[in-house]
């Protein structure tokens, strides 16, 4: 399957908002930033992903009793790190990196792909950035 780019599939039912409350529906388009979060789960995530495995995630996690709101890839690795906690990143095939942000505790969990094909930068004014740009420009 084609990468979703960060859910921009999901359907009229989908309830993404940003941290801000910014909605993050079915009309984000290419270009838009992150992070999304899903409010039921609590979490929200910055992504640079392609996630190859995402169906079958989505499926295996609905079998699970998990609900879907969307299409892509983006819903799939917040409700598979619901599921499985940090090991989530063990079911991922693709490459990404993403720092996920459990909004009730605070707790930052940084992952990238093993290859490091998406890079991680970290800084201390910008919590993530998949570019060396991203981190010269936030300071």
């Amino acid at each position: 399957p084609a990468c979703s780019g960060g859910d921009r599939t999901g359907g009229p039912g989908a309830r993404w908002r940003s941290p801000n409350g910014a909605s993050r529906s079915s009309t984000s388009r290419p270009g838009r930033p992150s992070p999304w979060s899903d409010p039921e789960l609590d979490l929200a995530i910055v992504f640079n992903e392609c996630i190859y495995n995402y169906p079958e995630l989505r499926h295996r996690l609905a079998a699970e009793g998990r609900r879907f709101f969307s299409t892509g890839d983006t819903e799939a690795v917040l409700k598979a790190y619901r599921q499985w906690g940090t090991a989530f990143v063990e079911q991922l095939q693709g490459m990404f990196a993403c720092a996920l942000v459990e909004l009730d505790t605070g707790r930052l969990v940084l992952a990238r792909d093993r290859l490091g094909i998406k890079p991680l930068y970290l800084a201390e004014a910008r919590p993530m950035a998949s570019k060396y740009d991203g981190c010269l420009v936030s300071g």
